[in-house]
């Protein structure tokens, strides 16, 4: 009977939670200095919070792709940085 009283906005609660699941998920992030067009391996990278760029579940698509920019050490990977 609360339940039925007490609805939950499951969109709006989604958006008030963002920067907690930011925070608490893991991005794709550089181990050492990438080099402008260098082609990304697996040992180069690593995950760590926050979730702010890449996905750590996508980890495998950014391996192979070539580094637009240089993309400093310990560094949050973001889609702009691969090409």
């Amino acid at each position: 009977e609360k339940t039925i009283n007490n609805p939950v906005d499951k969109d709006k609660m989604a958006v008030e939670l963002k920067p907690l699941r930011n925070l608490f998920t893991k991005s794709v992030v550089s181990i050492s200095e990438i080099p402008t067009n260098t082609i990304i391996e697996r040992n180069m990278l690593t995950a760590k919070k926050p979730g702010t760029g890449i996905p750590e579940k996508d980890i495998d698509q950014v391996v192979g792709k070539k580094a637009k920019h240089n993309i400093g050490k310990d560094k949050v990977v973001k889609p702009t940085d691969i090409e």
